[in-house]
């Protein structure tokens, strides 16, 4: 086994670290040399470990709503213990997590979950159908299989590929919205909420900060920032896109209030063995690593959880049917990068002001 692969976890996970840090301080630079700089405010930001990520929240008191630190504080543990909560239910990861007990009795017969999950059960099926099966959660054992961003990755056979392989396997989840049930045609489903789970968390945090009194903040959840309301200075948060071939630098920039802004690219989780690199954003119809010529994917709109899911989705479609199905969408505007480096946006971006550092396509 190649021996950065046993060592890709510790260095993934420092790099997302390190990137996430050099993000806060490229907006907070941006929010201290804006042109109201004499405007009174302060901030409070805490990085963690959550979500199996690193979690950054930035909250500010403002002129306009003012907010002691003790306040800031206290709110912003209270988002942390709100995103510790969630994801005990619907990590595929935890044994005891809610996701985890349906997963291995929904097949038998339906199952009573909570209002969350089943909230995002039904966000996230929606978005199989409208991708066509391209975003499907019903492929955790493939996920488990792959194990990528784990100690111990593993590139499987194709038999064992073909075995695990279960196409529009999301048709065989059912919801009822009176009961409150889920259940599952048979035991070849099991359910893997990673690629919209962040972003559904992400609302629910906003969700809870404004209702708390929070104004003006953001939310970095890994590859999904979350903005709530506007700078202090009354403009727009510019928000950095990560350039996937060189994932240290930016190669690109949006401005936004109120938004989600959502990336997944093939340099976030992967190995390597062989010389040959397995990203974490896997097909559902092959069963590999999607090879849709795709590096990034970047999704901008009101809802984190919608982006996350379009996000994965646009990625497996690839630039021409992934911007097809951005277009067909209200409220929903995209930045793609292909493994070449151009750059591909939806007919809306520009109220975003998007500012490439390269010629775009």
């Amino acid at each position: 086994m190649n021996i950065f692969r046993q060592k890709q976890k510790k260095y993934i996970f420092l790099f997302i670290f390190i990137f996430l840090l050099f993000l806060a301080c490229f907006i907070i630079y941006g929010i201290q040399t804006g042109h109201n700089s004499k405007a009174s405010y302060f901030s409070h930001t805490e990085t963690r470990e959550a979500l199996g990520t690193v979690v950054t929240i930035t909250l500010f008191s403002t002129e306009e709503n003012p907010l002691t630190e003790k306040q800031l504080t206290d709110i912003t543990n209270d988002l942390f213990n709100e995103a510790d909560r969630l994801e005990h239910i619907f990590s595929a990861r935890l044994n005891d997590s809610e996701l985890s007990l349906l997963n291995s009795s929904a097949f038998i017969s339906p199952v009573q979950v909570s209002e969350e999950l089943f909230n995002l059960f039904d966000i996230a099926l929606n978005y199989c159908s409208l991708s066509e099966g391209a975003f499907d959660i019903s492929i955790g054992r493939l996920i488990s299989l792959w194990n990528i961003g784990s100690d111990q990755p593993y590139v499987p056979s194709s038999d064992e590929i073909s075995s695990y392989l279960n196409q529009e396997g999301w048709k065989k989840i059912s919801l009822d919205t009176e009961s409150k049930t889920i259940s599952y045609e048979d035991n070849s489903i099991s359910v893997d909420l990673g690629g919209i789970a962040k972003g559904y968390i992400g609302d629910r945090l906003k969700d809870m900060a404004e209702n708390k009194g929070i104004t003006c903040g953001l939310l970095s959840l890994g590859g999904n920032i979350v903005t709530i309301g506007e700078r202090y200075t009354k403009e727009d948060w510019t928000i950095g896109i990560t350039n996937p071939a060189s994932p240290d630098s930016i190669i690109g920039s949006l401005k936004v209030s109120h938004m989600s802004v959502v990336t997944s690219g093939d340099y976030e989780r992967y190995f390597v063995e062989n010389g040959v690199k397995y990203h974490h954003i896997l097909d559902p119809y092959t069963g590999y690593p999607s090879k849709s010529g795709i590096s990034a994917t970047t999704i901008i709109g009101p809802s984190s959880a919608v982006c996350d899911a379009l996000s994965t989705a646009c990625f497996v479609l690839g630039t021409d049917r992934g911007m097809l199905l951005i277009e067909s969408l209200e409220d929903y505007e995209a930045v793609f990068i292909d493994s070449s480096g151009s750059i591909y946006t939806s007919s809306g971006i520009s109220k975003y002001n998007f500012t490439a550092n390269i010629n775009t396509d």
